[in-house]
């Protein structure tokens, strides 16, 4: 993995060397394109779960519509990994890796191999709640990218959701995920 010195991505910085102004043309439209793609498929995978509980379903009737488009878009972020490394983001490279790779071993190493998790209430208490953060945290981060966003031009409502969010959402999230790592454990 790649060290960070001084604050500084030194994978990224090889990356500028070696290929000079790549990160900078490249780098904001691939951004937008993935922050937008992840933020409509967050979006996808809640109104699933929603539209899912309106109509009475059980939580396996729901995993059996989500589940496939849970773990595309969960794998997806395995890139926030690279774009940390390579220098396209300003997050640490240790924290991104632990906060991708926790959600990937929990969707991969228990979620989907148990199918005892499949109908779990766990299982929609973890999904809604990365769902319910994920959102806005792509808007937020697709539209930071915008001139007419960036900086204190960003709409106030959307940056008080980015912000705030998480306090009552990890928590969830963070129950969903251990009671599912909890029932997929004797199996």
């Amino acid at each position: 993995f790649c060290l960070r010195t001084r604050g500084i991505n030194t994978l990224g910085i090889h990356l500028n060397i070696i290929l000079p102004g790549l990160k900078d043309t490249m780098s904001k439209p691939y951004l937008l394109a993935y922050n937008v793609s992840a933020m409509v498929g967050w979006g996808y995978i809640l109104g699933l779960c929603l539209t899912g509980l309106k109509e009475g379903n059980s939580v396996l009737e729901i995993w059996n519509v989500m589940g496939i488009p849970l773990m595309y878009v969960q794998s997806s972020a395995f890139l926030e990994i690279l774009h940390s490394a390579l220098g396209m983001v300003r997050s640490p490279l240790s924290s991104t890796f632990i906060q991708v790779m926790s959600r990937l071993v929990v969707i991969w190493g228990y979620t989907y191999w148990a199918k005892e998790c499949h109908a779990h209430w766990s299982l929609l208490l973890m999904v809604i709640s990365w769902c319910a953060v994920e959102v806005p945290r792509y808007l937020f981060y697709a539209l930071n990218l915008l001139p007419q966003f960036s900086g204190d031009k960003m709409p106030g409502p959307l940056f008080a959701a980015r912000y705030s969010l998480f306090m009552l959402l990890y928590p969830t999230g963070i129950s969903g995920e251990m009671l599912q790592a909890y029932i997929a454990l004797p199996f």
